[in-house]
Formats: structure tokens, C-alpha cells, sequence
């Protein structure tokens, strides 16, 4: 599953995600179409709040991970 995904099963649009993150639209629009790659905890956690953690999954990152930063 990919962020457009994730986004997408929310019924959010990528202003509407960006406003609920406070992650830049352009950063999402990067991460949907590939120019840019999530390493970024600073970008991860506040889409992982908004989105669930399905987030991490696409960060690479464990269910242990994951519980480690809620």
C-alpha cells in the first residue's frame, strides 16, 4: 500500500492530508510520485498520527517500531 493509498482510503485530498499533518503539500506530492523517499521522522510521525500506522510499513519500519514513537 502506498501514501497515495493510504491517503486516498481516508477520503483525503493531498491539501487535506498536509493540513492535518502540518507536512508541506509539496513533500506529499514528492513522497505520492516518487522524487522523494520517507527517511524523515520529522515528515513519518505526523503523517503516521493522521493516517494510522500503516505509515510506518511504508518507512520500512516494524509494529515494535512503530510502538516505540506513539
Amino acid at each position: 500500500m502506498t501514501l497515495q493509498d493510504l491517503r486516498k482510503s481516508h477520503d483525503m485530498s493531498q491539501q487535506q492530508l498536509a493540513d492535518a499533518s502540518g507536512v508541506n503539500v509539496m513533500t506529499i506530492r514528492k513522497l505520492e510520485n516518487g522524487t522523494r523517499h520517507m527517511t524523515n521522522f520529522q515528515t513519518i510521525l505526523p503523517l503516521a498520527r493522521v493516517l494510522g500506522k500503516e505509515i510506518f510499513i511504508l518507512a520500512g519500519m516494524t509494529e515494535q517500531d512503530f510502538e516505540m514513537f506513539k
